[in-house]
């Protein structure tokens, strides 16, 4: 499947948005929340 320049930016834009939606709903201290300390935390994770 090929998509198109508009279609890729809208697709792009789409996941922008989700992502700053579900970003938005996490307490500022639960940013440093790891669940095992192997594992990336909160706020490695947005950042990746």
């Amino acid at each position: 499947m090929v998509l198109s320049k508009t279609e890729l930016v809208a697709s792009l834009h789409n996941e922008a948005r989700i992502l700053l939606d579900l970003a938005g709903t996490i307490h500022r201290a639960k940013l440093d929340y790891r669940p095992t300390p192997k594992q990336r935390g909160t706020f490695e994770l947005l950042k990746y």
